[in-house]
This record gives C-alpha cells, structure tokens and sequence, in this order.
C-alpha cells in the first residue's frame, strides 16, 4: 500500500466475528431501516462525524506509515510475522536460512490459529516484496542453501 492510498482510508475495526451459521442477511433492514429512531441515530451519528471531519480538516487521526502498518498487520500474515517474531538487522550480518525460516512460520500460524495455506514460494516472494534480500550460503550435504538477510528471529 502506498501513502496516498493510505491517506484516503478511514479503517474500521471489526473485532465480533458471527459464525457462518448465525448470520442473518436481512438484519440491517429488519432491525434498522424499518425502526426510525435506529435510522434518526445512524443521521445524527454521520452528521457528528462529518462535523468532526470538517474541524480536523482531515480524515487521518494518525500518521500515514501508522495506517499502513496496521492495514498491513491486520490484513498481511508474513508482514504480521515479520513485525512480530523478526528483528530486523538492516544487513547482511544478520540472517536466517530460509526453511528454518519457514518453519518458524508455519508454527506462527498454528499457534495464533491461522490454516497457513501459502507456499514457500509464495512466502519468499512477500519477503522481497518487503525489502528483504535472499542469497546463496553455500551448499550443505550437495543441496543449495538459501538465507534472507537482514533479519533474524528474536
């Protein structure tokens, strides 16, 4: 996501998750838009919140890089991961090999409840796409080894 993007969104936390099975789809006009004190409240809330937005002369509360962190933390497993089991080093020194780094990975996902349905290919894309770099360490037992660098686990 670049800056200009993250400028233009106002981002929404939705922390109740109704199950699949629970879900009614007609509950918006069920419960709110045949009820006129639900739609005088809906009016009165977007009239405050457009008042609001006109004295703050804008829609961003926080910095750009802080919404963007946290659509990326939230919509982003290997950027979450990242921020929260790596350290970044900023150079080669630091590094890690790349199934190892994998594995770390997949146990992140496990433990934090997510099914980790991306591949190892797909994994080392999202981190050069990140900015980190991947080179050859040499060969271990006639296989090639590959390390990111810039990043270790903590």
């Amino acid at each position: 996501m670049t800056l200009p993007f993250a400028k233009r969104w106002v981002l929404l936390q939705f922390n109740h998750v109704i199950q699949k099975e629970n879900r009614e789809l007609n509950w918006a006009e069920n419960n709110i838009l045949n009820d006129e004190n639900e739609l005088e409240g809906i009016v009165n809330l977007s009239i405050n919140a457009l008042k609001s937005l006109y004295s703050r002369k804008s829609f961003l509360n926080s910095s750009e890089q802080d919404i963007m962190d946290k659509w990326n933390m939230d919509s982003n497993l290997i950027y979450r991961f990242i921020r929260t089991i790596c350290t970044d080093t900023n150079d080669k020194r630091g590094w890690i090999e790349k199934k190892v780094m994998f594995s770390e990975f997949e146990k992140y996902c496990g433990n934090q409840g997510y099914n980790c349905d991306i591949a190892l290919t797909g994994f080392t894309q999202e981190f050069k796409r990140q900015g980190y770099s991947i080179y050859d360490a040499g060969m271990k037992k006639s296989k090639r080894i590959r390390k990111y660098a810039g990043l270790t686990l903590k």
